[in-house]
């Protein structure tokens, strides 16, 4: 162990000998070990004055004049390596990379500017990114404070100093810092500095760690230096090597490239099976083993190579020391050779693990560093948030940071947490679950779910779970399973099979792993912070995948479509979709309405076993499918993992496991009596838009509730909510809640509930204001200062062109797309302009560009480098509703508001129906309006406006008119005669008579027919022929033949945008050749082919441009 005793400190001044010798002296009284020091004022040949026989300047910059300066001073007797040093021009940043008790840590010395300048934090954020593999320690005076009201006495921050606070806490955010002092002292006031000018104090001066340091902090103060205007930051560190991960065996995927480990493995697990199979009764007993032999046959085959190696260096080492001392008792040339000859196979063997993994360093970054892959990912992302807890609040409220006492914290939190306190019974479950009127599954569906699990079930499951995931606490992926699974899939359906027929698994392999990621926006010392994601065994897993694939097929008709979490062809954009239509019609209601969004508390941890089991027979999923479910549930045990410390197993009785693939829908089935018995209560008033009633809407645990007159609702929602949860365990922390009204006719006065009022809240990712404007002003301009300000950041990383869009492509676009899907409206005037700029001065590193966005934007078999069109993909996500007006079966939450809002247009003709736009917005709103107002823009940029075609509806549509209105029949709409293609067939205009006995139409509708013919002629819609399908409709309408989604409208969408490239016209004239021709979609491949490095076809853009 080494205990580190670090001063940070502003010296103000180090030009004078007396000054200069008193502070050295202060040093060497105070013991101190390292020393960060700002303001040296010391020129580049003066630095050497700080030297003496105690402390020695180990790093500096310093400027052109007699200001600023930062030294790193460091006690001559100390044991530390220094590996490297650096600094930067200006005088303010200087660094050494050393390496203490085997722990690699950089000490850096910054010194910020006086006035303020928010620039400066992100050139420090940029120049902390050089140190990923390192721990940090960083002593500033940054002349900005990380907390106005803890670290300020003064007035009111100014804005350009609030500014500057701001930007240095992203920056101590964004490379997982911590401050020490602030560690210790979590709500304490003290300042290091007195403004003489402002009379105010304020703690300016820092020193900064990394949050896998925090454990090593034994003490934090501020002392006084006579000898400057700055107080000093101490910081004592108790530095032991650093802990390794916790020993969990895990198999190496690697081995399975090795075609010897596979044939071995082969030959000696069929010995192995030989030998035991029949040994044993229990087939789970036989499993346990079959693990067994597979974690040691890995270890032994994995040591043997190892071993072999050594022993080939041990006797080449062995052979080189004799022959050399033979050659030196009596000289001659053949030992010599011999030396030589042994010397250089050694050399050989040592030089070939090393040049590998250069090699394979080098070759990833070759073929992947500028590929959006993980490997430019760990280059652009912030350090590492959530691989070490730090720092937790004991239940008495005092911060631990010893390793051993933070897991023993959540151990004891989690195994509280997973204790059942239920007080529900069978008869209060059926008296609740009696009245809701559910949907129930038939016998036959309840024995499908039930029959016994098949091998082709197991290898169809195993194929489709995702690779290169973390295993259980056995350490087998599913990698090894897939690879042998003719070996080992029989084995397992036995092992699996046999423990429905018991109901339960060998208790050692119902053991999860519990890793803990931090919430978003969340405190991290607290242990209810963490969402406890659970490491299950593959084999496990598995048998839980089979059960899902079988559940989901029936959760559409399980669960209404006011739940869309976990629902497959369901979105969380639906659920928002029909929140703008309230917010939008509530606006001009004359009720009071509100929204009330629910903050769950652990809703999957704490969900009852009991009351789960008594929904899933209530739903009808048959007694034998539910055992199946309990296998999972029998005596299940879990250890937390924090960084190293993995805790005793403690068992689990209550909950639902985020990581099994179960888990997921029986939380939906969970909670779809709660909705139901929302949407029946006689006492909860739904808001209603023309008709239709709205009355909760739910993702996963994300409630929303529709409240009409909301002070007469509310106190008839507290009671069933706090009924509900005795039942099941779903409870509401109702201060966390909170409750937005949505038109000015609601009284806060009348609420007597103890429910916040806001006037926004975030829903689904997503601000919620109750106006559609705010909505979308707030967010997409908040979402554009953030990637503004990140491509700033990552705009000093020396990447590449190709790394720079795969940058965008996968930081940037997923979410500019995610608020393009969740917002089904136009982004705020000239937005994208200002991204498209902002993007392109990221590319092109602030230059100027050398080829065009458009040119960019192509993909790459059309000379492009597929960078997105945000654009067009906000486009493609306007567009897929469509999907679902074309699907008369689609069944969505917001459907039903916008059949009403069109009547007496259908949803799946309104967009063929000519209704001119200057009249959408005032009849149907803005969503209704914008989508058609795409439609029409795609259709006329990309000149597919096709007016007559098999979709064109026959009535109501104002392009086919009767005189001056169109036509309009409720007899042939009854009779399902709607659109040309109904009365059209392959030869053209069928007769009245092929109409009358194909749709039984009453004669008395011949006059309609002869109308309707005469219009066809007048608007020139030929009678003799066959109609064309629109070509968009074909492309939104999904089928098994054509799968629709955003990303194939946007592909459709991206390629009918071309124009021709300018070089490519110039070439194709010279040569007197069709540019098609000349430049088809194989002449840009050919570039691709080139090279597997991802920056070689950039050669390619250079002909383009």
């Amino acid at each position: 162990m080494t205990d580190l005793n670090i001063l940070s400190c502003n010296i103000n001044g180090l030009n004078g000998p007396h000054k200069r010798t008193g502070f050295l002296d202060f040093l060497r009284r105070r013991k101190i070990d390292i020393v960060l020091v700002q303001e040296s004022h010391l020129k580049e040949e003066d630095v050497h004055r700080c030297n003496n026989k105690f402390y020695e300047v180990v790093s500096h910059s310093s400027s052109d004049t007699k200001t600023k300066g930062v030294l790193i001073l460091v006690r001559r007797t100390l044991n530390i390596t220094i590996l490297d040093k650096g600094c930067d021009t200006d005088g303010r940043i200087t660094h050494i990379k050393t390496i203490v008790e085997n722990r690699n840590i950089v000490f850096i010395s910054v010194y910020a500017p006086c006035t303020p300048d928010p620039t400066f934090f992100s050139v420090l954020s940029t120049y902390l990114l050089k140190f990923s593999d390192f721990e940090i320690v960083l002593g500033a005076d940054t002349n900005s404070v990380m907390s106005h009201i803890l670290d300020r006495s003064g007035p009111k921050e100014s804005h350009s100093q609030a500014f500057c606070s701001d930007k240095l806490r992203q920056c101590v955010t964004s490379a997982s810092l911590v401050d020490s002092w602030r560690l210790i002292n979590p709500s304490a006031k003290s300042f290091t500095f007195f403004s003489a000018t402002h009379k105010s104090y304020s703690r300016i001066d820092y020193i900064f760690i990394s949050t896998s340091l925090s454990s090593a902090v034994r003490d934090a103060d501020i002392c006084s230096l006579s000898l400057s205007d700055h107080d000093g930051n101490l910081c004592r560190l108790s530095l032991i090597p650093r802990p390794s991960r916790a020993t969990r065996w895990r198999f190496n995927p690697k081995l399975l490239q090795d075609e010897n480990f596979c044939s071995q493995f082969r030959n000696k697990f069929a010995e192995f099976i030989e030998i035991n199979q029949g040994s044993v009764d229990d087939p789970r007993t036989l499993w346990n083993a079959v693990k067994g032999f597979i974690r040691n046959n890995s270890i032994s085959y994995a040591s043997f190579l190892q071993k072999k190696r050594h022993k080939k260096i041990a006797e080449l080492e062995s052979q080189l020391q004799n022959l050399t001392r033979d050659n030196q008792r009596c000289f001659s040339d053949s030992t010599l050779s011999k030396i030589m000859a042994v010397r250089s196979e050694l050399n050989s063997l040592l030089r070939s693990r090393a040049e590998f993994l250069i090699q394979r360093c080098r070759q990833n970054y070759y073929f992947q560093g500028s590929r959006p892959s993980h490997l430019l990912a760990l280059r652009i992302r912030n350090s590492e948030k959530f691989a070490n807890i730090s720092a937790v609040k004991s239940q008495s409220g005092l911060i631990m940071t010893d390793p051993k006492d933070i897991n023993i914290s959540f151990h004891s939190f989690y195994s509280n947490l997973y204790t059942s306190s239920a007080v529900g019974d069978p008869d209060s479950f059926t008296s609740f679950l009696s009245n809701l009127d559910l949907p129930r599954l038939s016998d036959s569906d309840s024995d499908y779910l039930a029959e016994p699990i098949t091998l082709q079930e197991l290898e169809s499951a195993i194929r489709s779970m995702n690779k290169g995931k973390s295993p259980g606490l056995d350490g087998i992926p599913v990698e090894l399973y897939s690879t042998f699974w003719s070996d080992l899939g029989p084995l397992m359906l036995d092992m699996i099979n046999f423990s429905v027929t018991q109901g339960s698994f060998h208790p050692s392999i119902n053991i999860a792993v519990i890793s803990l990621l931090l919430k978003k926006d969340k405190d991290p010392t607290s242990c209810s912070s963490y969402r406890p994601l659970s490491l299950i065994g593959t084999d496990v897993k598995l048998y839980a995948k089979v059960l899902s694939r079988r559940l989901e097929k029936f959760m559409n008709r399980l669960v209404h479509h006011d739940q869309t979490g976990f629902i497959k062809s369901r979105s969380a954009s639906d659920n928002l979709r029909r929140l703008y239509h309230i917010i939008n019609s509530t606006n001009s209601s004359s009720s009071p309405c509100a929204v009330l969004s629910l903050d769950a508390m652990k809703a999957f941890d704490q969900l009852e076993w009991n009351y789960l089991w008594a929904v899933l027979q209530h739903l009808g999923l048959g007694s034998s499918f539910i055992n199946m479910i309990k296998v999972l549930y029998f005596n299940p045990a879990a250890s937390v993992l924090t960084g190293s410390v993995c805790s005793n197993p403690f068992f689990i009785h209550r909950g639902t496991r985020q990581g099994c693939p179960l888990s997921p829908l029986l939380f939906a089935l969970s909670l779809e009596p709660l909705a139901q018995a929302v949407r029946r209560s006689q006492t909860i008033s739904p808001i209603i838009i023309r008709n239709t009633q709205h009355h909760i809407s739910l993702f996963a645990d994300d409630i929303l509730l529709f409240l009409e007159k909301p002070s007469h609702s509310i106190p008839h929602v507290l009671n069933l909510f706090d009924h509900f949860g005795s039942l099941s365990g779903f409870k509401i922390n109702w201060s966390k809640s909170c409750l937005l009204p949505l038109n000015s006719k609601f009284d806060p006065t009348s609420l007597s509930a103890s429910i916040p009022l806001v006037q926004n809240f975030k829903y689904l990712g997503i601000n919620v204001f109750p106006s559609l404007q705010e909505i979308l002003s707030k967010n997409y301009n908040s979402i554009l200062s953030k990637i503004s300000s990140d491509l700033e950041n990552w705009s000093r990383l020396p990447t590449s062109l190709q790394a720079r869009i795969s940058v965008i492509k996968m930081n940037v676009l997923p979410r500019i797309n995610f608020f393009s899907s969740m917002i089904p409206l136009p982004p705020p005037v000239g937005y994208w302009n200002k991204l498209d700029a902002c993007v392109s001065r990221y590319i092109w590193n602030g230059k100027r560009p050398r080829i065009k966005l458009t040119t960019l934007q192509r993909s790459r078999l059309h000379g492009g480098l597929s960078l997105p069109n945000f654009r067009l993909y906000a486009q493609a996500f306007s567009l897929r509703p469509l999907s679902v007006w074309f699907d008369p079966d689609a069944s969505v939450s917001w459907r039903a508001i916008e059949e009403s809002i069109v009547y007496p247009y259908k949803l799946k003709h309104l967009v063929f129906s000519g209704v001119p736009l200057r009249q959408c917005k005032s009849r149907f709103g803005p969503i209704v309006t914008h989508l058609l107002s795409t439609w029409r823009d795609v259709e006329r940029r990309l000149q597919l406006v096709t007016i007559w075609h098999k979709h064109s509806p026959i009535f109501h549509n104002n392009n086919l008119l009767s005189g001056n209105t169109p036509f309009h029949c409720p007899q042939w709409t009854h009779h399902k005669v709607n659109t040309l293609g109904d009365i059209y067939n392959d030869s053209g205009l069928q007769s009245f008579q092929n109409l009358k006995t194909q749709y039984n139409l009453p004669g008395t509708s011949f006059f309609m027919y002869l109308r309707i013919r005469s219009a066809l002629r007048a608007y020139g819609v030929p009678w003799n022929s066959q109609l064309p399908i629109h070509p968009l409709r074909k492309l939104i309408l999904p089928s098994e033949e054509f799968p629709s989604s955003a990303s194939v409208i946007y592909l459709f969408l991206l390629e009918h945008s071309y124009k021709p490239l300018s070089i490519t016209t110039v070439w194709a004239k010279d040569l007197n050749e069709d540019v098609h021709v000349l430049f088809s979609d194989q002449i840009w491949g050919m570039f691709k082919l080139s090279s597997k490095n991802p920056n070689q076809p950039n050669d390619s853009l250079e002909i383009a441009a």
